[in-house]
């Protein structure tokens, strides 16, 4: 564990149990300090006597979210991802749809324009077929979402999907499982 990691009372905990059991070493690594387990067993038995009911299974039980807290203060750091996200669409082009393999189409357009935005959500097996034949345009800036008068008037119809701060993983897996548009 790195030292600029921990809290002013987590290094004065670990500098005397360091000092009591010689079971911690302090490594430098660069201009950094790391503490190390060098004595696994007294670490464990230390674990146990402060919480009775420990084991590293539990910990595996644990949501990712808990797992990254617990290890790092942080729910940010990690693997962490939710099982499904929902993404806001809109079209500006009359006779945009959308479709799915069970037959249903959606009218983008009219439903945007009813609507305000229609939500997809993406991560669901029985959601997962859905697709358009005209273009899919990918954006981050919610202004450029909120007014779509930037988006040019042409023959292609044109789905916009904002995202917020960096492409969600499932949206990139969604896009890569199969052909969603003519064109991203």
């Amino acid at each position: 564990v790195s030292v600029s990691k921990l809290s002013l009372k987590q290094r004065q905990a670990l500098e005397e149990f360091k000092s009591r059991t010689h079971a911690i070493a302090i490594k430098r690594k660069g201009r950094g300090i790391s503490y190390c387990v060098s004595d696994q067993i007294i670490v464990e038995q230390q674990l146990k006597s402060l919480s009775p009911d420990w084991a590293q299974g539990a910990m595996l039980a644990a949501p990712q979210r808990a797992q990254n807290i617990s290890r790092t203060r942080s729910s940010k750091i990690g693997r962490h991802q939710h099982d499904y996200v929902y993404m806001l669409l809109r079209s500006v082009h009359p006779g945009t749809s959308w479709q799915n393999a069970q037959g249903l189409i959606l009218d983008m357009y009219a439903e945007t324009r009813r609507t305000g935005a229609i939500t997809l959500m993406i991560g669901n097996p029985l959601c997962d077929d859905w697709h358009t034949y005209g273009e899919l345009w990918l954006i981050e800036n919610q202004a450029l979402f909120d007014d779509l008068s930037w988006v040019p008037k042409r023959d292609v119809s044109t789905t916009v999907l904002w995202y917020r701060g960096q492409r969600p993983k499932l949206l990139i897996q969604w896009l890569s499982k199969k052909q969603r548009a003519s064109k991203v």
